[in-house]
């Protein structure tokens, strides 16, 4: 570790000792995978018993961003990312305006700790397992917190591109992780880039997985390269808490990230906005669609440009999340 990062870690720990090392593979994990030490990003797929490819159905492996042709052999695919369709047993709501987190640990990762520590808010964070064996003690701390453990894959690749195999291989490798630090099982998985489709979601399920997706996005990757400013967020935040002025009516799940010191402040200013009654997934309820491949549908004057990852410019829109289910209970 080098001594600037170590640096930032004590002033996050604010002078608590905490002792960090990678995470060692247990002997169970040795055995089962025939390696004696964690993979790379690319994690080789290890077949289990359960494991059942006839039951995965088949789909268009595509890049993130590519996008036209949803069906194959006269079925609809279900894209998330392309189409917002999502299925029934898709949580993408919670009862409670609730936060989330994306893309930890990180170092980061304490001072959002501390700060929903002393609201005492429980929120449900989607690790990346490369993450979670090299910063295992945060992952203990929020675990000891009780804040609920999910999973993120474990290099973040975008699922929809990779093959049957290494999608397995991205979900299990992360509940690995997951579990040789804790020892807890995780039972939710948010696709990164919500690049999700029907047979990923058949591989989720055969590892115990439920999707969870959102409904409300802050963006917030996008204030450290400028595209957007904190305050349009926290205008974000502050227009959809208007929209909803009885806080027995505030429903939804927030998509935020703990990896950046720029993504703290912002979670704790908009922990700050919609105050401590929150849920994690676990206890968020009415969060599930009502129709098999529905398309979300919402207003358009939330829509705004991002880049195109592939040509780099503003040239793809998207929709905004914000506001777009207040008709769904």
């Amino acid at each position: 570790m080098n001594n600037i990062l170590w640096v930032s870690l004590l002033a996050a720990l604010n002078g608590n000792k905490m002792v960090l090392a990678s995470l060692e593979m247990p002997p169970w994990l040795k055995s089962l995978s025939g390696m004696d030490d964690w993979p790379s990003a690319d994690a080789p797929y290890i077949r289990e018993s359960f494991h059942d490819m006839s039951k995965v159905r088949p789909s268009i492996f595509r890049e993130s961003g590519e996008c036209g042709n949803n069906m194959i052999d006269g079925n609809d695919i279900c894209s998330f990312d392309c189409d917002r369709c999502v299925s029934p047993n898709d949580i993408i709501s919670c009862a409670q305006l609730s936060q989330s987190f994306d893309d930890g640990p990180s170092v980061n990762t304490l001072r959002l700790l501390d700060g929903l520590r002393k609201t005492n808010i429980k929120s449900t964070f989607f690790l990346i397992g490369t993450n979670v064996i090299e910063f295992p003690e945060i992952v203990r701390q929020e675990n000891m917190e009780r804040h609920e453990l999910a999973v993120h894959t474990w290099s973040h690749k975008f699922l929809p591109s990779l093959s049957d195999e290494d999608v397995f291989a991205e979900l299990q490798w992360c509940i690995w992780a997951i579990n040789a630090s804790t020892n807890v099982v995780p039972k939710y998985f948010r696709p990164p880039y919500g690049g999700l489709d029907n047979r990923i979601r058949d591989i989720a399920t055969q590892l115990g997985l439920q999707v969870v997706l959102w409904d409300h996005d802050t963006h917030d990757w996008m204030v450290e390269s400028g595209m957007r400013t904190k305050n349009e967020i926290y205008a974000d935040i502050q227009e959809l808490l208007e929209s909803m002025p009885e806080k027995s009516t505030r429903k939804g799940l927030i998509l935020e990230h703990d990896l950046t010191s720029e993504s703290i402040d912002i979670a704790l200013e908009i922990s700050e906005q919609i105050g401590c009654n929150q849920l994690t997934i676990s206890r968020c309820r009415g969060g599930f669609s009502d129709t098999q491949g529905q398309r979300l549908q919402g207003d358009t004057h939330l829509s705004m440009d991002i880049p195109n990852k592939k040509e780099g410019g503003r040239t793809s829109r998207i929709r905004k999340f914000f506001g777009l289910f207040s008709n769904w209970k």
